[in-house]
C-alpha cells in the first residue's frame, strides 16, 4: 500500500523471506515471502493538522502536549520531562512479533517503549545514545516479558534528578511482517476455505423437514460436532446463502457452484413466488405450505434475481429477470406513495404494501426498480421505473440530512449515507448519465469525506460496518474519477484504522467499533467475532481501478487477518462467530461460517479479474 497519508515509502517496507510454522519457528520446507509493512503513520510528523483540534494526526497525547519544531519535510517532535509522551497501537502477527522492526531519530534524552497488552515489553532508554535507534524488538526486549500481538508504541520525553530534560522525535517508523501469498495461491487458499464451508452448509443446513426437501436452509449445526442445533425454521425461502453461493460461483465457474444456484432457483420459483401477485414469500419447511399472509420486506429477492438475470446460470436469466419485472409491475400497481415513497414490505397474497419499516429502507426498493429500469425491453415500462426511482431519490433529498461530526461520525455515516449513498451509488451506475442520482450520492461524499478524514486521523468514532462506504466511495470515484485521489487517500487511512483498531490484545482481529485508534465494543452495531467486515474491505480496496492499494501491502494484511481468523474461529465442521460455549453447550456454526464467507468473496472477486 502507497504512502499517501503519513505511510513510509514502499521502498522502505520492501519484501523479505521468511519461513513460519503454527508454532511460529522458521524451517525451510515452510518458507513463504512476506511483506515487511510499515503500520505506524505520520512518523515524520508531517500530515498536516486540522486546525481546531487538539495532538497530533495518528498519535494520542499522554500528559503535556507535545510541540513540532523545524521546517517543512523536517519537523521533529519535541517532549519536555518524563510527563510528555505520544503513543500508537500497532497491529502485528502473533508468529514474527519478535521480528517487528522499529526505526527512530532522536535528539536529548527520551524514553522508547513498547507494551504489548497490559505487559511492558522493554523500555530503552535512548538518553546519550546514538542518534538513530534500528533494532527488531526480538534483539533488545527483555525475553522474560513476552509480548501480545497488538503492540504499543510510545515516545516520552525523560528528566535527570526532577530536571526535565528535552527530547527530539523524528523518522519514526515500526515495519512489521506479514505472510504475503502471490495473488494465485492467496485465491486457491481463499477458495479452499470456501469450499469447506459451503460444502457444510450444503450438507447440514438445507431442508430435511417434511414430505419434500427443498435447497432452503432451514437449520443451525454446531461447528464442533456437526450436528443439529435447534429446531427447523417455520418460515424460509430467503436468498442471502445463495447470493453468496452466485458470488461464488461467478469468481470460481470452474466449482460448479452454478448448479446449486438454478436448483435453488427451480424450487424458489415454484414455492417463494406467489402465483398471482409475483410477490416473494416464504415457505414452511414443516409443513410445507406457502405463508401467503405474512409480509415479507422484498428487495433482497429483486435485487438477487437481477444479479440472476445479468450473470446467473444460462437457462436462468430470462426467467429471472420475467420474474423481478412481474414483481416491479405489482410495486407501481400497489407501493407508491403519492409523495414517491416507494413500500419495501408486501403481503404476497394480496399485493397489500406495509411502511411500518425503519426510515433507512426507503430506497431498498426503489433501487431494484431502477436497475431494472437499465435491462427491461419495454422502452414505457422502463420510463416509468425511472420516472418512480428519481422521484423516491428527490423526496428523500429534500427533507433529509447527512448528520454528525469527526468524533461521532457514525450513525449518519455508517448506517444513513451507507444505506441511502449505496442505493444511490448502485442506480447511478445502471444509469451513469442520470444527475438525480448522482446528486445524492455525491452530496454524501462531500460531506463526510472531511470528517472522515479527521476521524480516522484524531480517533473519532471509527464503526466496522463503514466498510459499507467504503464499496460507495469506491465506486463513486469509478464513475467520476475527479473522485479517485481523494477517495485512494481516505481508503488507505480506513485500512489502517480498522487494522490497527479492530485487533484485540491476544491477536485476533473482530468486528467492533474503533474509538481513540483502540477497540471499543459498543452496545448498537457491534457484533464482534468473526471480522466480515475488514476482511471484505481489504479485499474490496484490492482493486484495479484502485492501482495504489492494489499492492502487496493490501494482500498481505487480508492474509494475516484470515489466517489468524482461521486459528481463532475454525472448528471441525465450520466456524463459530464469537467464542468456544463451555459446558457442553452449542457452538451455532452457520453465522460465522457465512460471515467468513462474505469476507472472502469480496477478495475472491479481485483475484478472480
Amino acid at each position: 500500500m502507497k504512502g499517501v497519508l503519513g505511510r513510509a515509502s514502499a521502498a522502505l517496507a520492501g519484501a523479505v523471506s521468511l519461513a513460519a510454522g503454527a508454532s511460529g519457528q522458521l524451517s525451510e520446507s515452510e518458507a513463504e515471502e512476506v511483506r515487511l509493512v510499515s503500520v505506524l503513520r505520520n512518523g515524520d510528523f508531517t500530515e498536516p493538522r486540522t486546525p481546531g483540534i487538539p495532538g497530533f494526526p495518528w498519535w494520542k497525547t499522554v500528559g503535556d502536549p507535545g510541540e513540532l519544531v523545524g521546517d517543512v519535510g523536517a519537523f521533529e517532535l519535541k517532549l519536555t520531562g518524563a510527563n510528555a509522551s505520544v503513543l500508537q497501537p500497532i497491529a502485528a502477527y502473533a508468529p514474527w512479533i519478535d521480528r517487528v522492526r522499529l526505526r527512530c531519530r532522536v535528539r536529548g534524552g527520551g524514553v522508547l517503549t513498547v507494551s504489548g497488552g497490559n505487559v511492558i515489553a522493554r523500555t530503552a532508554s535512548v538518553r546519550g545514545a546514538p542518534e538513530t535507534f534500528d533494532a527488531e524488538i526480538g534483539e533488545w526486549r527483555d525475553p522474560g516479558a513476552p509480548l501480545r500481538p497488538r503492540l504499543i508504541l510510545q515516545l516520552s520525553g525523560d528528566s535527570d534528578v526532577g530536571d526535565p530534560i528535552e527530547s527530539y522525535w523524528s523518522s519514526v517508523e515500526v515495519l512489521v511482517p506479514l505472510p504475503c501469498p502471490i495473488e494465485a495461491a492467496l485465491r486457491e487458499e481463499i477458495l479452499g476455505h470456501l469450499d469447506a464451508v459451503l460444502s457444510i452448509v450444503l450438507a447440514r443446513a438445507l431442508d430435511r423437514e417434511g414430505d419434500v426437501h427443498l435447497p432452503f436452509v432451514t437449520r443451525d449445526f454446531d461447528a464442533v460436532t456437526g450436528e443439529t442445533v435447534g429446531p427447523a425454521r417455520r418460515s424460509v425461502g430467503d436468498v442471502a446463502f445463495h447470493e453468496l453461493l452466485l458470488r461464488a460461483s461467478r469468481a470460481a465457474p470452474e466449482r460448479g457452484w452454478d448448479a446449486r444456484v438454478a436448483e435453488f432457483l427451480d424450487a424458489y420459483a415454484e414455492r417463494c413466488v406467489h402465483p398471482e401477485t409475483g410477490l416473494p414469500r416464504r415457505w414452511d419447511p414443516v409443513e410445507d405450505r406457502p405463508l401467503d399472509d405474512r409480509p415479507v420486506e422484498i428487495r433482497r429477492a429483486m435485487g438477487f434475481l437481477l444479479d440472476v438475470a445479468d450473470h446467473g446460470p444460462s437457462e436462468w436469466r430470462e426467467r429471472a429477470l420475467a420474474l423481478v419485472e412481474r414483481m416491479a409491475r405489482t410495486v407501481l400497481a400497489r407501493g407508491v406513495l403519492p409523495d414517491g415513497e416507494v413500500a419495501v414490505k408486501y403481503r404476497p397474497a394480496d399485493g397489500q404494501p406495509f411502511f411500518d419499516v425503519p426510515q433507512l429502507r426507503r430506497l431498498d426498493v426503489v433501487e431494484p426498480l431502477a436497475r431494472l429500469a437499465a435491462v427491461t425491453a419495454d422502452d414505457a415500462f422502463a420510463k416509468t421505473l425511472l420516472r418512480t426511482a428519481e422521484e423516491a431519490c428527490l423526496t428523500l433529498e429534500y427533507d433529509h440530512y447527512w448528520p454528525g461530526d469527526w468524533r461521532n461520525i457514525d450513525p449518519g455515516f455508517d448506517d444513513n449515507y451507507g444505506h441511502y449513498g449505496g442505493r444511490a451509488t448502485s442506480m447511478w451506475q445502471a444509469h451513469p448519465e442520470n444527475r438525480v442520482f448522482r446528486s445524492l450520492a455525491v452530496s454524501g461524499l462531500e460531506r463526510y469525506a472531511p470528517l472522515w478524514r479527521d476521524a480516522l486521523r484524531y480517533g473519532g468514532n471509527v464503526a466496522a460496518d463503514q466498510v459499507r462506504c467504503w464499496k460507495i466511495f469506491r465506486d463513486v470515484a469509478a464513475l467520476e474519477p475527479s473522485y479517485l485521489d481523494g477517495v485512494t487517500t481516505l481508503l488507505d487511512a480506513a485500512a489502517d484504522s480498522h487494522f490497527r483498531g479492530q485487533q484485540t490484545g491476544a491477536g485476533a482481529w473482530i468486528d467492533t467499533t474503533v474509538q481513540g485508534f483502540y477497540p471499543r465494543s459498543l452496545p448498537v452495531g457491534d457484533v464482534g467475532g468473526v471480522p466480515q467486515n475488514l476482511l471484505a474491505g481489504l479485499g474490496m480496496i484490492y482493486d484495479e481501478g484502485l492501482p495504489e492499494l492494489r499492492s502487496d501491502d493490501t494482500r498481505a494484511m487480508f492474509t494475516a487477518v484470515l489466517r489468524t481468523t482461521v486459528e481463532r474461529f475454525r472448528q471441525p465442521h465450520g466456524f463459530v462467530e464469537h467464542r468456544l460455549a463451555g459446558d457442553g453447550a452449542a457452538n451455532p456454526g452457520l453465522s460465522g461460517s457465512l460471515r467468513l464467507c462474505l469476507g472472502l468473496i469480496d477478495m475472491l472477486e479481485q483475484l478472480s479479474g
